[in-house]
């Protein structure tokens, strides 16, 4: 009998530049009524975490999502702005998810996610 891998969770992780929680519903960490309709967030939050008070290290996105996805301060990692190089050594949590036997990847136009040597990512 052929040994089966562990079930393992799915996770799904939505960024979004320049969105305000206090606009969006409840659920998603805003207020009700909300003037946002967002059926299929709203759906995704209902069955999973969210994470409502959660704040950037950079207010411009290349530097606040290379710290998220390496849990290093853009004055650890060198990425300071949006032009900064993505460096190939730095571990993501792409990485990680790799080695624990996962494929990761992305949908998004995004500029730091575009080289998937450097994020562990590969695009879909």
């Amino acid at each position: 009998m052929p040994v089966q891998p562990p079930n393992r969770p799915n996770f799904l992780v939505v960024l979004a530049d320049q969105l305000t929680a206090a606009l969006l519903p409840a659920v998603l960490g805003g207020r009700d009524p909300s003037p946002v309709i967002a059926p299929n967030l709203t759906d995704l939050a209902r069955q999973g975490v969210v994470f409502g008070n959660a704040y950037t290290n950079s207010p411009l996105c290349g530097p606040s999502r290379a710290a998220f996805m390496s849990g290093l301060l853009p004055t650890i990692s060198g990425v300071y702005d949006n032009a900064c190089e993505w460096h190939a050594g730095t571990p993501t949590f792409g990485h990680r998810l790799r080695l624990a036997g996962t494929a990761p990847f992305f949908r998004a136009r995004c500029i730091l996610l575009g080289r998937t040597s450097c994020t562990g990512l590969r695009s879909a």
